[in-house]
């Protein structure tokens, strides 16, 4: 059976409202994240962690409250970092539309004077006879649909 890409389309738009509905809700349990963190009891944890190992039980050993700051190394006033990453959907052969999707992410963020992030995603759909083929060093063609 082939993917209905209609329906998809349509959940993935109702996704997307879901998403934007339930921000308030997130930065909630954030709040709740961070104020658990600052409010973290070193002491009562400690009395827990002996109490399962005595029954052979262990947790993470936790030295710090996750609260507590540390100093940063020295680093230069100005500094940028660049990364990407990149993801795939493959071609599924089970479909009736033959494609695949390639996504590159890219991160620039600038540290220091005139800071700024620069974050780009770039999906590219590749749906035509010719994406569907691998060219090979010695130029002959070789299709995916035959791969599998």
């Amino acid at each position: 059976m082939s993917l209905d890409l209609t329906s998809a389309s349509r959940q993935i738009q109702n996704m997307a409202q879901n998403i934007s509905a339930r921000e308030s809700d997130r930065i909630k349990r954030i709040e709740a994240a961070i104020s658990a963190a600052k409010n973290f009891d070193l002491k009562s944890y400690e009395s827990v962690r002996r109490n399962l190992a005595e029954l052979g039980q262990t947790t993470t050993l936790i030295e710090d409250s996750p609260s507590k700051a540390f100093s940063s190394p020295n680093l230069p006033k100005n500094l940028i970092v660049a990364a990407v990453d990149g993801s795939h959907i493959d071609v599924d052969r089970h479909l009736a539309a033959q494609c695949f999707l390639i996504n590159i992410g890219s991160c620039l963020i600038k540290y220091g004077d005139d800071s700024y992030a620069e974050l780009q995603t770039k999906p590219t759909l590749y749906a035509t006879d010719e994406n569907m083929v691998i060219k090979s060093a010695d130029n002959r063609l070789k299709e995916f649909r035959g791969l599998y």
